[in-house]
């Protein structure tokens, strides 16, 4: 081939192109056979391909709707798992990116418990574990994913398919440096309300690209001693903090306020909070959980790096308000799904 589709595979365990611009042509050329391939096996392969290549170059939405075509000529022609079991996993994939983790995790546990039961489909099985300690791995659930990716490493060892035994060893080597550096600090629930306003008032102080507004920092300093309350710390020092308040009981709840000491900030210290807090919000019942924030309409560097964190954290635009709080404050509300 003409075309360099190769990858490797970066810190975050997910695949990083050497060319986007040949795997975007090969793409093409994939599109264009599929219109002339009518033959049902043939057809599912093809689709396949090109769904993993549409995830790694990140249209997941593309990727969902090609998988799930495959996914129906395996049941229109009866197909055995041979190919409802390959496709299923690269399905389960792209929910993972999609942050779906409920429906990626479901799908790989069905397709684990059938590989379980029937020799022939044994092969699948690596992975299988292997990419639900992708799931695990994503949300920071190191624990968890070390022991999936350990159960897809004693597999691969023993069919020896060293590409395979790389990826697991690469896998379980982040993940033990991710364990590493995250047993250095502690997420605590705060339920004394001074304290919860204590740490609030301390830490939005360390933060004056974000709350430069004294009054808006009193109002979050009472207004968190009703509201639950997270903290993460390290050597008992208070570095961040989340606070949830509840819209309607059992239905949806929203992060109230949330700070994180800007030295401490883009190392995943904010989003093991936040999954803490999705981990409380379920708990709690919560369907939805929602963020109020700067809008776009009014440039900010600090804002769209908030943004930025909570889009990546699968959360949606859901509507602006532009008076909400003021006209020279529009308001941008997010939301996400708890049941994904």
């Amino acid at each position: 081939m003409d075309l360099n589709i190769n990858y490797t595979f970066n810190d975050k365990l997910r695949e990083k192109l050497e060319s986007s611009e040949d795997v975007t042509e090969y793409l093409k050329r994939l599109s264009d056979q599929l219109e002339e391939v009518k033959e049902p096996k043939t057809r599912i392969r093809v689709l396949g391909q090109i769904g993993f290549y549409q995830r790694i170059l990140n249209l997941l939405c593309e990727s969902e709707e090609t998988l799930n075509e495959a996914l129906v000529i395996i049941e229109q022609f009866k197909l055995d798992y041979n190919y409802w079991i390959p496709i299923g996993i690269k399905l389960a994939h792209t929910y993972q990116w999609q942050r779906k983790f409920i429906k990626s995790e479901s799908m790989l546990n069905d397709i684990i418990e059938r590989c379980e039961k029937i020799e022939l489909m044994k092969q699948y099985l690596h992975f299988a574990y292997q990419h639900i300690g992708k799931i695990y791995f994503d949300q920071m659930k190191y624990d968890l994913a070390l022991e999936q990716f350990e159960q897809a490493h004693k597999i691969r060892n023993e069919i020896c398919d060293f590409e395979l035994i790389k990826s697991a060893e690469l896998a379980i080597k982040v993940t033990r440096e991710r364990i590493k550096y995250f047993n250095q600090f502690q997420i605590i629930e705060i339920l004394n309300p001074e304290e919860k306003s204590k740490i609030c008032f301390d830490i939005l102080n360390y933060l004056p690209n974000w709350f430069g507004i004294s009054q808006a920092i009193l109002d979050y300093k009472e207004g968190v001693k009703l509201q639950d309350f997270l903290v993460i710390k390290k050597d008992d020092q208070a570095l961040g903090f989340i606070s949830l308040k509840e819209h309607f009981p059992k239905s949806s709840c929203e992060i109230y306020v949330m700070g994180l000491q800007e030295e401490y900030q883009n190392k995943g210290l904010g989003s093991w909070l936040l999954v803490n807090a999705e981990d409380l919000a379920r708990d709690r019942k919560y369907h939805f959980l929602s963020v109020k924030t700067l809008s776009a309409f009014r440039p900010n560097q600090y804002y769209d790096l908030t943004r930025k964190f909570y889009l990546t954290n699968g959360f949606k635009p859901l509507e602006e308000f532009k008076t909400l709080w003021d006209e020279s404050n529009p308001c941008l509300l997010m939301i996400k799904s708890l049941n994904i």
